[in-house]
C-alpha cells in the first residue's frame, strides 16, 4: 500500500518541478531535483540545506528554496523550514512562486500543530496572489486547522492581533464543519490537503479513496471548483454518519484533454480507488470514459452532456441531463400526454442541433409516430422566410393529397403545387401535429413569428435551451404554451434543497447553484454505493448498485440510471404560460 503522505501529495510538486527546467541552473539543483523525484526527500533537502548554508545570497535559492519546501512535506524532519521561509520572503516576496511557499510553510506549521502560526502562513499564501487549484489548498488547509482547533475563534485576542486574510477570519467566525468520533481522532496527525481539492479524512485511515477529476484552474475553473466542494460535502456528511471512511483524490484536469489523460493515469495506478468522479466538461469525459474501458474502476460524470459518453462501458455512467435524453423526454410526453403522432423538425445547423434531432427522430419512430419533415437553419437569422415558404409548401402539397385520398374515385397523388393553388389557398392555414425546435433563445422570436406569419398550426416543443429570462409570452405572443423538457432546476420548493445550501453556505461561506448539487449528488451516490457493496467488494458490484439507481431525490433533482444506458433519465417537462414555465411532469 502506498503510504498517504506520497498519495496526498504527488500533485503538489507538479506544478512546481514543470517550471523547474532553468537552463542555467547549477548542479545543486540538477542533483536535488533528481534526488527529489526519485523520493529521496531527505536527501533533497540536505543537499539543498548544505548548499544554502554556504551560499544564501545565491540567485538559485529563487527555485531551491521552493523544491526543499515541497521535500520537507514529504520528510519527517521540519526544523529548518522557517528559515528558508523567511529567506524566500526577504529576497523574492514578488516571485511567482511566493504564494506556493506560504502555502507550504503554513501546511509544515499544520503538522506540528501550530495552529495560529498555520493560518498566518495561508493568509500570506492568499495575500500574495494564490490562485486556482492553490487557493482552493489554502482554504481547505485552513478549514482542517480550523476544526482541529475549534477554539481557535476571532474571539481571541492572538487571533484578533494576527495578520489574517479576511477569507480566513470570516471563516474563523462560523462553528468549524461537524465530524465523526473516529475523525476527530484521526486528524491529530492528518496533513493538510494537496493532492485533494478539500480531502478532511487522512488517507492512511480511509477504508477507500475516490477519484475526482475537475477543472481547477483555467476558464472553467469556477464550474470545477463547485462540483468539487459538492462532492466535499457529500463525503464530509458520509464520513460522519458511516463507519466507512472515504478520502478524495483530485486532480486539476484544467479543461484540458492532455491534462486528463495524465490525471487518469495517475488516478488509474492508486490503490483503493474504485470510483472516479468527473470529469465535469463533456471532452474530458469522453477521454476519461474511453481510457477505463475495460477496467475496474468505475466512473460517473455528474455534469457532462454529450451523448454516448456512458455507452462506451458498462462502468460509465452520466447524471446530469444529456441532450438526448432531453429530446426523447419531450417526444414521449407529446406522443403519450398530447396524442399527437405527426411531427416536423426544426433544428439549427449545429452538433447540437444534429443529436437533439436524431434522438427526437428515433423517439418518434420507435413509438409509432412519422417525422413528416426536417430542416435546419443557420443559427443568428433574422429572417427564415425561404424555410418556412418552404414547409408551408410541403404541408399544403400533403392537404391537398389528403383531401384526393378521401375523395377515391381515380386518386393521382398530389406531387407539386400549382399556381392556382398557391392563389386559392394563399389564406389557408396548414397543420401539423407538433413542431420541434431546439434552438437557442435568441432565435426563438423569429422562428416562431415566422410560424405564425405562415399560418401554420402545430404544437410547439422546445428544450432547454428555451429556459431565458427573454422566453417569455408577454415578449414572444407565438409560444404560450409550448411544452419544453429540461433538467429539473432545484430551488428553496425542492425538499432536498433548503438543508443542502444551508450546509453548503456554512462550510465554503458562498451559496450554491445546480452545479454544486450536482457534485454533492455524484458524491452521495457514490459514496452509499461504496457503502452498500462493503468491503472488498468488485466492481461489477460497484456498477449493479449504480444500475439500479429509481428516482433518487437529489438536490439537483431526480435521478434514475437506465439500466442500459446508464445515463439519467429524469428530465423534466414545462409547459410555458402567462405565469412563466410551470411543470407538468
Amino acid at each position: 500500500m502506498r503510504r498517504a503522505r506520497n498519495s496526498l501529495f504527488l500533485l503538489l510538486a507538479a506544478g512546481l518541478l514543470s517550471l523547474l527546467i532553468a537552463q542555467d541552473a547549477p548542479e545543486v539543483f540538477l542533483k536535488a531535483r533528481q534526488d527529489f523525484r526519485a523520493g529521496r526527500y531527505d536527501s533533497t533537502i540536505v543537499v539543498i540545506r548544505d548548499y544554502l548554508a554556504a551560499h544564501a545570497q545565491d540567485s538559485a535559492a529563487l527555485y531551491l528554496v521552493p523544491l526543499a519546501l515541497e521535500a520537507y512535506a514529504r520528510s519527517n524532519d521540519m526544523a529548518p523550514e522557517k528559515a528558508m521561509y523567511d529567506l524566500y520572503r526577504k529576497k523574492f516576496s514578488t516571485a511567482d512562486g511566493m504564494p506556493r511557499v506560504a502555502y507550504l510553510f503554513g501546511y509544515s506549521q499544520a503538522r506540528r500543530g501550530a495552529c495560529l502560526p498555520a493560518l498566518i502562513a495561508y493568509s500570506a499564501a492568499l495575500d500574495y496572489g494564490a490562485s486556482g487549484e492553490l487557493d482552493s489548498l489554502v482554504m481547505a488547509g485552513a478549514a482542517l486547522v480550523h476544526r482541529n482547533a475549534p477554539d481557535l475563534s476571532t474571539a481571541s485576542d492572538s487571533v484578533a492581533r494576527a495578520p489574517l486574510n479576511p477569507r480566513i477570519r470570516a471563516m474563523l467566525a462560523v462553528a468549524p464543519a461537524p465530524r465523526s468520533a473516529a475523525g476527530a481522532a484521526a486528524t491529530a496527525s492528518e496533513p493538510t490537503p494537496a493532492r485533494a481539492v478539500a480531502n478532511s479524512v487522512a488517507g492512511e485511515s480511509a477504508d477507500a479513496f475516490i477519484g475526482l477529476l475537475a477543472p481547477l484552474t483555467g476558464e472553467n475553473a469556477d464550474a470545477g471548483k463547485r462540483v468539487a466542494q459538492g462532492v466535499q460535502l457529500a463525503i464530509e456528511k458520509h464520513n460522519a454518519a458511516h463507519r466507512t471512511r472515504l478520502s478524495i483524490v483530485s486532480h486539476d484536469t484544467k479543461g484540458s484533454l492532455i491534462e486528463t489523460v495524465r490525471a487518469t493515469r495517475e488516478l488509474l495506478g492508486h490503490d483503493r480507488l474504485p470510483a472516479i468522479i468527473g470529469p465535469v466538461l463533456s471532452p474530458t469525459a469522453t477521454v476519461t470514459a474511453g481510457m477505463l474501458i475495460g477496467k475496474e474502476t468505475v466512473m460517473l460524470t455528474p455534469t457532462a452532456t454529450d451523448d454516448g459518453i456512458a455507452s462506451l462501458g458498462p462502468n460509465i455512467f452520466q447524471m446530469n441531463i444529456t441532450l438526448g435524453v432531453l429530446a426523447r423526454s419531450v417526444a414521449r410526453y407529446a406522443l403519450a400526454n398530447l396524442n399527437i403522432r405527426e411531427f416536423v423538425i426544426l433544428a439549427p445547423h449545429t452538433a447540437i442541433g444534429a443529436a437533439m434531432s436524431a434522438a427526437f427522430r428515433d423517439e418518434v419512430t420507435r413509438n409509432g409516430g412519422i417525422v413528416y419533415d426536417e430542416e435546419t437553419y443557420d443559427e443568428g437569422g433574422s429572417d427564415y422566410t425561404p424555410l418556412f415558404v418552404k414547409l408551408r409548401k410541403k404541408l399544403l402539397i400533403r392537404t391537398l393529397d389528403d383531401r384526393a385520398k378521401a375523395r377515391g374515385g381515380d386518386y393521382r397523388p398530389v406531387r407539386s403545387l400549382s399556381w392556382a393553388d398557391s392563389v386559392r389557398f394563399a389564406d389557408s392555414s396548414v397543420a401539423t401535429g407538433a413542431i420541434f425546435l431546439p434552438s437557442d433563445a435568441e432565435d426563438l422570436p423569429a422562428l416562431t413569428s415566422q410560424i405564425a406569419f405562415n399560418r401554420i398550426r402545430a404544437q410547439l416543443l422546445g428544450s432547454s435551451s428555451w429556459r431565458s429570462p427573454k422566453t417569455t409570452v408577454d415578449e414572444n405572443q407565438y409560444i404560450m404554451n409550448a411544452i419544453i423538457s429540461a433538467p429539473f432546476e432545484p430551488d428553496a420548493s425542492w425538499r432536498q434543497w433548503p438543508s443542502f445550501a444551508h450546509d453548503y453556505a456554512a462550510r465554503f461561506h458562498e451559496d450554491p447553484d445546480r452545479v454544486a448539487a450536482l457534485g454533492f449528488d455524484a458524491g452521495t451516490l457514490v459514496a452509499d454505493a461504496l457503502d452498500s457493496a462493503g468491503s472488498g467488494a468488485g466492481s461489477s458490484r460497484l456498477q449493479e448498485i449504480l444500475s439500479n439507481t429509481r428516482h433518487f431525490e437529489g438536490t439537483s433533482g431526480l435521478i434514475s440510471f437506465d439500466p442500459k444506458t446508464r445515463d439519467n433519465t429524469e428530465a423534466a417537462i414545462y409547459k410555458l404560460t402567462s405565469s412563466g414555465f410551470i411543470r407538468v411532469q
